[in-house]
């Protein structure tokens, strides 16, 4: 995922996010949903096709720590479910943050 400044006018590339490790192994669409809430971001990591129905989504929450993202948490399901595309999507107010799980 790329995360873009402006300044001056111009946008231009201020960072990188890569997938956690363990998401790499697999296809997840890191990035596939993203929101922003002040200096928070959440990122959503959901299985595509192909990969074990037993890989469950997860929902990435990372803080702006003097301008860089860093990772602060990251939410599974409470009680997950093959096949349940949690973190297809989310939505973050504040102290409140929706993640929504497609599948169930």
């Amino acid at each position: 995922m790329f995360v873009y400044r402006r300044v001056g006018g111009t946008w231009s590339l201020a960072q990188t996010i890569d997938a956690p490790t363990a998401a790499s192994t697999f296809d997840t669409n890191f990035g596939r949903d993203v929101a922003r809430d002040g200096s928070s971001l959440v990122i959503s990591e959901v299985p595509s096709g192909g990969v074990p129905s037993t890989l469950h989504g997860r929902a990435h929450v990372l803080g702006d720590v003097g301008g860089t993202y860093v990772p602060q948490q990251a939410i599974s399901a409470p009680s997950p479910v093959d096949g349940d595309y949690f973190a297809s999507s989310s939505a973050l107010d504040g102290d409140l943050l929706a993640v929504a799980r497609a599948g169930a």
